[in-house]
């Protein structure tokens, strides 16, 4: 072999290396090219899930919202059904104070009417009795009836049992459960 020979093989295996480093760069080029273009599309349909997302993500935020203004909403409305509770349970306290005190008038009266009632047996010295007197028959005495107009026309020393008192007549009167308490079918 001769020296031109070495150099035209050498010179033809220098060219056919920068043939394959030019086809080796283009293909490199088109395969970027490629992968870029699958990123593109790749990103563009990330970018259309999260669009769709977004629409979701806003309608549970809205409804988050909503939520929580029916909260608000159901909280002050408890506030208000408190403060109603207890505004009537004051009032209630109030009418109770003011019918135990029309009560305790009442019984007063009752008392009163029974220590100045000649049909009503006892003394006054035995202080307020416990209860209103009613005669064996189960009435009290109305004003103009034969027994008070009996007992104001005969006077006696002690008051009288009532209109069928005898000798062993003995008045009934029905105990109360509590001491200056009247029955309730008596108001």
């Amino acid at each position: 072999m001769s020296a031109s020979t070495i150099v035209w093989i050498i010179i033809a295996i220098i060219v056919v290396l920068i043939v394959l480093g030019l086809i080796a760069a283009l293909l490199s080029r088109s395969a970027k090219r490629h992968r870029e273009s699958v990123h593109r599309e790749r990103a563009a349909e990330l970018r259309q899930q999260a669009a769709a997302q977004e629409e979701e993500v806003r309608r549970r935020q809205a409804h988050a919202e909503e939520t929580e203004a029916r909260a608000r909403q159901a909280r002050a409305e408890a506030e208000r059904k408190q403060a109603e509770a207890r505004r009537l349970e004051s009032e209630a306290a109030q009418r109770h104070t003011t019918a135990e005190e029309h009560l305790g008038r009442h019984q007063e009266t009752l008392q009163e009417a029974d220590a100045i009632d000649p049909d009503v047996p006892g003394d006054a010295s035995e202080g307020p009795r416990q209860g209103p007197y009613l005669p064996p028959d189960g009435e009290r005495p109305q004003a103009g009836t034969p027994s008070e107009t009996t007992a104001e026309s005969e006077p006696t020393a002690e008051p009288t049992a009532g209109p069928t008192a005898g000798p062993t007549a003995e008045p009934t009167a029905e105990p109360t459960a509590e001491p200056g308490r009247h029955r309730t079918g008596e108001f």
